[in-house]
């Protein structure tokens, strides 16, 4: 893969991983109100800290779930050439029976 490929595919990654974290953030900010209209406001610091770590944890679990489907899709597109590259290198080393 050429160096500007490499880029391409580096910032096309990076743009579409910034698009799903905005998406759940999008998600997670209606999850938010639809508690407050549902349960109400919170009435009270407990309730505050739960609503902030249920929200934060959305993100977290969200993000890494995105993360990893992702890197399974990447590694799956990438792997027959890479490996293709990797056997004609071999071939043409004679390493290759």
């Amino acid at each position: 893969m050429l160096l500007i490929e490499k880029i391409v595919v580096a910032l096309l990654m990076m743009f579409l991983c910034t698009l799903i974290h905005a998406m759940f953030m999008v998600a997670g900010t209606h999850a938010l109100q639809w508690r407050l209209t549902r349960f109400g406001p919170a009435r009270g610091p407990f309730d505050r800290v739960v609503l902030v770590w249920l929200m934060t944890l959305w993100m977290f679990i969200m993000s890494v779930t995105c993360t990893i489907i992702l890197s399974i899709i990447a590694h799956g597109i990438t792997a027959n050439p890479w490996a293709r590259a990797y056997g004609e290198r071999r071939r043409l080393a004679g390493q290759h029976e």
